[in-house]
Formats: structure tokens, C-alpha cells, sequence
């Protein structure tokens, strides 16, 4: 990759970060039902096809029209979440009911700590989520190979915190980093300077320019470029 190549990833960086400040189109602040936009954001937080029914929400249709929905950072599944509303004469603070059916990685027998697990050690099965965080789920791939930090019955759903993940991306790694801004699409090798799992934001470094950027890990080797913070 040349050195033009790589700046101009930076550039199109810059140009998609500045982006975010500019009115966005009417077609993408347009209103959508209360029910709409609090299941989007239970399956942006889960990750992965989960299939999310709001049941209900308090003293709300569902549906009322809003822009966006945002849920307690520390909800559970299986009771009320809280959600705030982003309406369009500002927020309203609802609680919703959800239910939420989705693949998660279930174990096969009781693990103690420290133990490795393997394949024959877990499955995945589909099921309602219940007592689980509003968190991106483990899958099998990231949970195999891993090491258990506490013991675990049997059938239990791993849980993040359950288990030492494998990094997909460790520091000094050599990572390709993707950034779209409209319809251009930038490639190029950059360096990782942070280590993490799917879904983490780390640094990457430019080694034409020495140059840090920030972008989120896909998946192992993979990191595309943050454009809305």
C-alpha cells in the first residue's frame, strides 16, 4: 500500500468524523415507531440476528413515533429495562418489556476455574434470554479455546465475565483497517496499538506516518474505521 494510499484513509477519516456533525438527511432522522426503535437497540447491543418483541411500554403506544431509543447501560434481560426516548420535543423516559430469542453458547458440563473449554465443553442453543446483560453475546468461536475465571454449572449461558476471551486483535498485531465514506472505500495495513475483542474500539497506527486513528474491531485482523463519534 502506498504512502498516498495511506493518507488518503486518513483523509477519509477526517471527512467521515467531520461528517457527523453535519444535519443529516431527512431520510435518516426520520421518526420510526417506539417499538422499532427500542428492538434496534437491543439487537445493536446483543449483536448478531437476536430477534427482539417488545411486549410493552409504560404509558407509551408502541407505536408512538420517535427517533431513537437508548437502553440503561446496565439492563437486564428477562424484566423492565428502562429506555430513554428521543422524541421529537426531547426525551421521555419509558419502561419496556422485551423478549428477546437468540443463539447463545450454553455448557455442557460443570467447568471449574482455570479449566480450558473445547468444543465437546459447550453447544449453542436457542433460546429466551433471561437474566442476561444487554451486552454483545459470546459466540462459540470466541468461547472455545478460552479459559473459564469462575466455576460453571452445567447448561449455563457463558456470559461475558465468565470466561478470559481470546483477543481477536493483540497489540502490535498487523491489521487491515476499512473506511467508507459515501461511496468511497479505503484499504490499507495498519498496525494495532491496543488489544480486543469483536465490538471493541482500539488505537491503530498509520506506520507511513506514525499516526493514530480510532476504529472498531470486526473480527480478527479487521478493523473498520469509527465514523459517528
Amino acid at each position: 500500500m502506498s504512502r498516498l494510499a495511506r493518507l488518503s484513509l486518513e483523509f477519509v477519516l477526517a471527512t467521515a468524523m467531520a461528517a457527523s456533525v453535519e444535519p443529516r438527511p431527512a431520510a435518516q432522522t426520520a421518526a420510526v415507531t417506539a417499538a422499532e426503535a427500542i428492538a434496534d437497540a437491543v439487537r445493536s447491543r446483543l449483536g448478531g440476528a437476536a430477534q427482539v418483541t417488545v411486549l410493552a411500554i409504560d404509558g407509551v403506544e408502541l407505536s408512538r413515533p420517535v427517533r431513537e431509543a437508548k437502553p440503561d447501560p446496565v439492563a437486564r434481560l428477562g424484566a423492565p429495562i428502562r429506555f430513554t426516548l428521543i422524541e421529537e420535543h426531547g426525551p421521555r423516559i419509558v419502561m419496556a418489556t422485551v423478549k428477546v430469542v437468540a443463539d447463545r453458547v450454553v455448557t455442557r458440563r460443570a467447568l471449574l476455574r482455570g479449566e480450558t473449554l473445547t468444543a465437546d465443553d459447550v453447544e449453542i442453543a436457542t433460546g429466551t434470554l433471561v437474566g442476561v446483560p444487554l451486552r454483545a453475546l459470546l459466540t462459540g468461536e470466541q468461547v472455545i479455546g478460552s479459559r473459564a475465571l469462575r466455576p460453571i454449572d452445567a447448561a449455563a449461558v457463558i456470559l461475558p465475565g465468565f470466561v478470559a476471551v481470546k483477543n481477536a486483535v493483540d497489540a502490535g498485531d498487523k491489521v487491515t483497517v476499512v473506511a467508507v465514506r459515501g461511496l468511497v472505500q479505503v484499504s490499507a495495513e495498519f498496525v494495532a496499538a491496543d488489544s480486543g475483542r469483536p465490538g471493541d474500539v482500539i488505537r491503530v497506527m498509520n506506520p507511513a506516518t506514525k499516526r493514530y486513528i480510532r476504529g472498531r474491531i470486526v473480527k480478527p485482523g479487521l478493523v473498520e474505521v469509527m465514523n459517528e463519534e
